[in-house]
């Protein structure tokens, strides 16, 4: 009988821990850049790019890939919009170098964002 309560309670804990680092927001989402563009310092060529943001506890991350390959990633927290989003939000703020980096992001139809660190 404990076997079996422990068994089951280490199969609930596993379970939490997957759904607690699951994409939350960018079910198959593409957003589009252009040339100038950061993401936590790292360079975007311009074009589109897959979204996943994945949150963890009270953490999340914005990651952008092309095809399978992921090309940049940026630390965050998300909050929450308005209400949904008509349209895909790219909040930027300039660099020193004339272009400008990624500081927010709000997906179109969510009513969550994620503000970068």
């Amino acid at each position: 009988m404990l076997k079996h309560t422990m068994v089951r309670t280490a199969a609930i804990l596993m379970i939490a821990a997957a759904l607690l680092a699951t994409p939350a927001l960018a079910d198959n989402h593409w957003i589009k850049v252009d040339g100038k563009t950061t993401l936590a310092g790292k360079a975007l060529k311009a074009g589109s790019y897959k979204v996943k943001i994945v949150e963890n506890g009270g953490s999340a991350e914005l990651q952008l890939y092309k095809g399978k390959k992921m090309i940049a990633s940026a630390k965050g927290k998300m909050v929450d919009a308005p209400g949904k989003i008509r349209r895909d939000e790219l909040v930027y703020k300039p660099t020193s170098d004339g272009g400008k980096e990624l500081v927010q992001l709000y997906l179109a139809g969510k009513a969550k964002g994620i503000i970068l660190s």
